[in-house]
């Protein structure tokens, strides 16, 4: 059966080698565990790493996988990107949530959503605040995701 992944990341990245990580799980992951399935955000540095690192390995040697772009809300900004996402991304995500949830709340409650419907968090979490650190610890406490840190 295949499986899936999901990423929590913090928005500034503090490593070089980082992207040489990443690839190396991800294609671990592909072959090993037979994931095909990837949910990414769309906010930060980290987002866009997977996304660059994703889309190399879907154009070079695994072009079976699917990559979701998951997100809290449509912005203005991907407005603008919409159809080139469209290419690159099976689909776009985006969970239903109460109206009365702030947008900011939006957020946490996307990365929950992947972690809910991923079997593997693939995270790079420095420090014990924001987002990353905050879904990071909503895994821990699931047990049926498997967590990998880079």
């Amino acid at each position: 059966m295949d499986k899936k992944c999901c990423f929590a990341g913090h928005n500034e990245i503090f490593e070089i080698d980082l992207q040489d990580k990443l690839n190396n799980i991800l294609i671990k992951l592909i072959k090993e565990e037979n994931v095909k399935e990837f949910y990414v955000g769309n906010y930060g540095e980290f987002d866009k790493l997977v996304y660059r690192t994703l889309y190399k390995i879907k154009n070079n040697e695994f072009n079976d996988i699917i990559i979701h772009i998951t997100v809290p809300y449509i912005t203005n900004e991907l407005k603008h990107k919409i159809d080139r996402f469209k290419i690159a991304y099976k689909d776009i995500i985006i969970p239903e949530f109460k109206e009365s949830i702030p947008m900011k709340l939006k957020i946490l409650k996307t990365n929950q959503y992947m972690v809910d419907h991923g079997d593997y968090l693939v995270c790079y979490v420095k420090h014990s605040w924001g987002g990353a650190a905050t879904t990071l610890e909503y895994a821990q406490k699931r047990n049926k995701i498997r967590i990998l840190k880079i």
